[in-house]
């Protein structure tokens, strides 16, 4: 039970038996389409020798001549041009047409056999030039002419030929020496339908040999009854189809060989990807899946997998980082918090010492408080957890708003802000208070590191694929070896540390460029000033 179980569990096996069940399905289609196929031509080709051969004794049975080659057997009488039916009425008073044949090598004459009482008579029509001819014609008895043609001819047939003629009581008064071994069964065949119309079936003789039967009621009451042995075509119906059973199994067992080998293939990079998911579940973010390079989709999730465990790896290292440096940001207020408060515990503290303790762990909360917040807010805006909330807003007057509210603090600094942007309002669609806090949180960096007589530049445009807006100061610039690093979480320059502030601020830039589909770049040069562009998608 839990080897069966385990089988089918198995994608291997479950892959195999799919493929073997779909090639059984397809395969028995395909046969069954093409032996139909082939039954159907051979029943067609027999049917129509049939007829031929018909048409030949029904010929001599009532012209008591043979069919030459020139001639074919018509099996409907309104293949007959009309005209000749007009003429016969005219002259062959009460003539009934029983045959009708065409010349092959004149398609405009045709012949027509037919009683007028007991005689018989022939009629031929040519319609170039239209000439017309009658004649009686005096055959030998009918069944003897077939009785004689039963016993002597063959058609090209041989032994398969069965042929008889049988009365209006259904007692067979003529037949081939072929019918001797199952003349009752002949007898006793069900020729339902008989009519002036040929008709076909099948029956099986005393040896269990199919026989194709062909069947017509003459117009004196007789059933002429031709048939064709079958065997030999049965016969090469079955070698076909052992043949066609013997290739499929060959071919089934080679397929599902190539369909194991396959399968083996595909699940191999499938358990190497699981390996590697249980090393990083244990910790071993580096581990990284080899590729094959042979195009398959197992290199497409192999691929997408490494740079999913890339992904995670540079997260989980930032997110020991960012934790390292909350920790560091945090333990210095918590020391001062617990300092203060152990010395105004300790020293017998008056109340407005106690006050003003109170006071100073307050503002150290307040920028904890403040640094977890912005923290959360880098947070959900790079994870997509807070999305902008994109209207129809002006540009330009969102720079303004912004610079207003800088320039006071910029003139106690001596500092000069020059704000350059186009007369006519730039329309884009964006979050108001996400790119107001971008603008200020570059505006702030500016400040720190311009120097007093400095100037900061702020410039917006517009292209038809992008607003660009870049903040520029002559401060002191930034190293090379640090302008990658200047975007990321609790990064400060050297030349920053005696500054306020926690390295955050940039950051938070990156993220709502990158919630608005855009971007940050740095340009900067040492001694004489950076440039920050953000670039927003329209």
């Amino acid at each position: 039970m839990s080897w069966n179980k385990t089988l089918l569990h198995s994608l291997k096996s479950r892959t195999v038996l799919l493929y073997a069940l779909l090639f059984l399905v397809s395969y028995t289609i395909v046969f069954v389409i093409v032996y139909l196929h082939l039954l159907r031509a051979e029943k067609e080709e027999t049917d129509w020798r049939l007829h031929r051969i018909f048409s030949a004794f029904e010929y001599r049975y009532f012209t008591g001549e043979e069919l030459r080659n020139s001639l074919v057997v018509l099996p409907k009488f309104s293949r007959i041009p009309k005209e000749l039916f007009r003429h016969i009425a005219e002259e062959v008073a009460g003539f009934l047409p029983v045959l009708a044949c065409r010349e092959t090598r004149n398609r405009d004459s045709y012949i027509v056999f037919g009683f007028r009482g007991k005689e018989i008579w022939r009629v031929t029509y040519e319609t170039d030039p239209p000439h017309f001819s009658k004649e009686r014609i005096l055959p030998e008895e009918h069944t003897a002419v077939l009785a004689k043609d039963f016993a002597q001819k063959s058609f090209g047939e041989g032994a398969r030929l069965v042929s008889l003629l049988l009365d209006r009581n259904r007692r067979i008064v003529a037949s081939s020496p072929s019918v001797e071994p199952d003349r009752e069964r002949f007898r006793r065949f069900d020729y339902a339908h008989s009519s002036a119309r040929l008709h076909y079936g099948d029956m099986e003789n005393s040896r269990g040999r199919r026989i194709r039967l062909a069947w017509k009621s003459l117009s004196d009451g007789n059933m002429l009854v031709i048939g064709l042995n079958q065997h030999a075509a049965d016969e090469n119906l079955d070698r076909i189809v052992n043949a066609f059973w013997g290739g499929g199994v060959a071919v089934f067992a080679l397929s599902v060989l190539c369909a194991w080998i396959l399968s083996c293939r595909m699940v191999r990079g499938i358990q190497r990807v699981g390996a590697a998911a249980d090393r990083i579940a244990a910790g071993d973010y580096s581990c990284r899946v080899p590729l094959n390079n042979d195009g398959c989709e197992i290199d497409s999730l192999v691929a997408s997998f490494n740079t999913m465990t890339g992904n995670t790896e540079t997260l989980m290292s930032e997110l020991r980082t960012i934790a390292d440096d909350i920790a560091h940001d945090l333990r210095t207020p918590l020391t001062r918090m617990i300092g203060r408060s152990e010395v105004t515990v300790s020293g017998n503290p008056t109340l407005e010492d106690a006050l003003n303790t109170l006071g100073d762990n307050a503002e150290e909360c307040r920028a904890m408080l403040a640094l977890i917040n912005q923290m959360l807010e880098i947070s959900k805006t790079e994870s997509g957890a807070i999305v902008p909330d994109r209207r129809e807003l002006d540009l330009s007057a969102l720079l303004e708003r912004s610079v207003e509210l800088f320039r006071l603090p910029a003139e106690q600094k001596n500092q000069e802000i020059v704000l350059n942007i186009p007369e006519r309002p730039v329309r884009f669609s964006g979050d108001a208070v996400k790119l107001q806090r971008l603008a200020g949180n570059l505006l702030d960096n500016a400040m720190k590191f311009t120097p007093p007589h400095g100037r900061i530049t702020v410039a917006l445009k517009r292209t038809d694929r992008e607003v660009v807006l870049s903040v520029s100061d002559t401060g002191c610039g930034i190293p090379p070896e640090e302008r990658e690093k200047v975007f990321k979480r609790f990064f400060r320059a050297d030349s920053s540390r005696h500054l306020p502030g926690n390295g955050l601020g940039l950051a938070l830039v990156q993220a709502i460029a990158k919630a608005h589909g855009g971007s940050v770049g740095l340009e900067s040069e040492p001694g004489r000033g950076s440039v920050f562009t953000v670039r927003l998608p329209v």
